[in-house]
């Protein structure tokens, strides 16, 4: 059952980091504006906004391998103690 319970808050976090992150894309990233005029504020606002959502994507993924790295050895070392 514990590790049910587990594999249940481990999806339930990446679930809501994912509807946090597309919150955060939504009302944040998307309403960023550089008042810079001209193309070049253009390019530098969509150049902006594709490397934030980039650093995010990134920085979930590398939290969602932590979480499926410490979940794994986790339960690794527990198989082994209970066959010793």
């Amino acid at each position: 059952m514990s590790g049910v319970v587990w594999l249940f808050g481990i999806l339930l976090f990446v679930w809501l980091g994912i509807i946090a992150g597309l919150w955060l894309v939504l009302e944040v990233i998307l309403n960023i504006t550089l008042p810079i005029a001209g193309w070049w504020g253009t390019l530098l606002t969509g150049a902006l906004k594709i490397g934030a959502s980039i650093i995010l994507a990134i920085a979930w993924l590398w939290l969602w391998k932590r979480i499926e790295y410490a979940y794994f050895w986790r339960t690794v070392k527990k198989a082994a103690n209970e066959n010793t």
